[in-house]
């Protein structure tokens, strides 16, 4: 378990000031919340974790705006509780902190913000909700640095609305802390483009014909979890933040596509470098050296891997003939030793015949 990351997961359906209802929120966040505390995934421990939605029979109760939730104050009290975990952490503990903040249902763009969520008691034109935008939560917790690592995630669309409030300020900055700590890593994750929407299945179109999932929670999943064609460190497994940003731009579209809806979405990031979020066991294909007739020598395999710079992965001091290694996707360079020739070749999902 990572005991020092920490998540607040919000799920929102149920709008009662809205004429538009939705029926995926909650769902993607309970999967996002059961994949964060897995022991095997996330790795998030349950009370790190908090889930914020309105249960199908809470949401049977709403009469109007004013008596819906969740609200943006239950996030600002859990976000509150976890800075108060982390505060006295010393410098080493705190490298080690992590906060996950995931946002799914109706989303906007507010004045001077990049991509909000709106919270159950919305209504327009006025709209009187306090909305979360997470540009300026990335912003804050740049110098406010409670967590050495964001990852703020939003399936919500992105549209410009007229009426909508300013974002508030949060209870909370820079003023609590004597000094900031060293750079924060963020990364920042929207499932749609600046003025655009975000889609999911409708009920009748969805895998299980009941609730679909949001394209963008369900390309997240599958990639943090390894689906084919998910990009990961060749030799440790790790899938970092920018794997997850190359496959999220390749699938999203791919799965709006097939429902007739056209949806680009990304995860970037805002500062520092990239951030591990999964690993997974790499798959190794069958890879025949094909050595020069008569040659005989002593033969080094090298890759270069995001993690651990460049490492050896196979050496023989008497090598000659055909030869067969088992490799993971990534490229190679091998050396034949003692005369120093050197040559590259590179594995991408199949066995594969290399001839110097």
């Amino acid at each position: 378990m990572n005991e020092l990351h920490f998540a607040v997961v919000v799920g929102i359906n149920r709008y009662p000031g809205m004429e538009n209802q939705l029926s995926s929120a909650r769902r993607d966040a309970e999967e996002f919340h059961s994949w964060l505390t897995s022991p095997d995934e996330g790795g998030v421990r349950s009370e790190h974790a908090k889930l914020i939605t309105a249960s199908p029979e809470e949401e049977k109760e709403f009469t109007d705006q004013w008596e819906a939730h969740p609200l943006r104050q239950q996030v600002i009290a859990t976000l509150g509780k976890f800075h108060a975990k982390v505060q006295d952490l010393g410098d080493a503990s705190w490298r080690k902190t992590r906060l996950y903040l995931y946002l799914a249902g109706h989303g906007v763009v507010p004045p001077a913000g990049l991509g909000a969520l709106l919270f159950a008691d919305a209504s327009p034109p006025a709209y009187w909700s306090e909305v979360l935008d997470l540009k300026q939560y990335a912003e804050l917790y740049g110098k406010f640095t409670p967590f050495y690592e964001l990852v703020l995630l939003a399936d919500c669309c992105r549209q410009v609305l007229g009426g909508m409030p300013a974002v508030s300020e949060p209870p909370f900055g820079d003023r609590q802390v004597d000094r900031p700590r060293d750079v924060t890593r963020c990364v920042l994750g929207f499932a749609a483009g600046h003025g655009y929407t975000a889609g999911a299945p409708s009920a009748g179109e969805s895998d299980d014909g009941k609730r679909g999932r949001g394209f963008f929670t369900r390309a997240l999943l599958q990639g943090l979890r390894g689906e084919e064609g998910v990009l990961h460190d060749p030799v440790t497994g790790v899938i970092t933040s920018d794997h997850l940003d190359d496959y999220i731009r390749k699938c999203v579209p791919k799965l709006a596509q097939a429902y007739d809806h056209q949806q680009q979405a990304y995860i970037e990031r805002v500062r520092g470098g990239a951030i591990e979020l999964a690993r997974v066991t790499p798959k190794k294909f069958k890879v025949e050296l094909r050595l020069p007739a008569g040659w005989t020598g002593q033969l080094r395999i090298v890759i270069s891997s995001t993690r651990q710079g460049q490492m050896e992965i196979f050496s023989t001091a008497q090598a000659r003939g055909n030869l067969i290694v088992l490799l993971s996707n990534g490229i190679y360079k091998a050396y034949m030793l003692p005369e120093g020739r050197h040559f590259l070749f590179e594995v991408e999902g199949e066995d594969r015949v290399v001839v110097p």
